[in-house]
């Protein structure tokens, strides 16, 4: 069986790991907007109105193009919940031992 030290290295990696690889993906966005490179998605009806929407080109506007600034809320919707209820855990188990 696991002893406490050993429980909270992984508990410590659950949470590190998709904060990195969100951090890592970020940065690719980072670069992307920063390149010429740039998607082509196709043409639809919501997916313009929303790549227009005042959200997506004056409130959440990390990014110099709009579908980046879609794709980094993706991302952070996804990895956010993950990283923070990892956290808890983990300062939960630390603060046990």
């Amino acid at each position: 069986m696991l002893n406490e030290q050993e429980s909270t290295d992984i508990k410590l990696r659950h949470w590190i790991l998709p904060l990195g690889i969100l951090l890592a993906l970020l940065s690719v966005l980072l670069i992307a907007d920063h390149s010429a490179w740039t998607f082509q998605f196709k043409e639809a009806a919501f997916f313009e109105s929303l790549l227009n929407s005042k959200f997506f080109t004056e409130w959440f506007a990390p990014y110099n193009k709009s579908e980046l600034n879609i794709l980094a809320l993706f991302l952070s919707v996804i990895f956010l919940p993950e990283i923070i209820i990892n956290v808890v855990q983990y300062i939960k188990l630390r603060r046990k031992s």
